[in-house]
């Protein structure tokens, strides 16, 4: 995915450090674990479908990680949300929606817990234009049967699956 943006003064609306403990809500006497995101149907399901964030530019998340495959068949229709992993699956603190379900060009926050880095210069659940984000899951149909890759970049809400080699 090309970036057209400056990466130390880009935000996004992830309130945590990737990868790392978060103090995210838990039942009591539950331990933390760490924050990541993925694509599911469920946050349980998110865990299943990691996404692996850039060395380079922390905006940047990929599925699946370098060296694996995930292969899609002709026909396929998928049905998902970019959300939070969480044990329990407490879905609602870090996602995303689209636009358009089956004809996606951009991704907006949609954290139903007003989880946000207080540093993005977005708003949650508002696209630019101050309209604002439904709850439209991701629901593409693969055309083409073969190896792919999902690239999401945080910054701009801007996501693809694009055919893998």
């Amino acid at each position: 995915m090309e970036v057209y943006y400056s990466v130390s003064e880009a935000t996004d609306p992830i309130n945590y450090e990737y990868g790392q403990l978060c103090d995210m809500p838990r039942d009591a006497g539950e331990p933390q674990f760490n924050f990541y995101i993925g694509w599911g149907d469920s946050p349980q399901n998110a865990g299943e479908h990691l996404f692996v964030q850039d060395a380079n530019n922390p905006h940047l998340f990929y599925y699946p990680a370098a060296g694996e495959t995930w292969s899609l068949e002709s026909g396929e229709e998928m049905n998902f949300i970019i959300s939070n992993y969480h044990p329990n699956g407490w879905w609602d603190q870090v996602e995303w929606r689209c636009d358009n379900s089956t004809d996606i060009e951009k991704f907006g926050y949609f954290s139903k817990a007003d989880n946000v880095n207080p540093n993005w210069e977005g708003t949650n659940r508002k696209w630019a234009d101050g309209s604002s984000v439904q709850d439209y899951w991701m629901k593409p149909t693969i055309t083409k049967g073969g190896n792919y890759r999902f690239e999401f970049d945080a910054h701009l809400g801007r996501g693809k699956i694009v055919p893998a080699n």
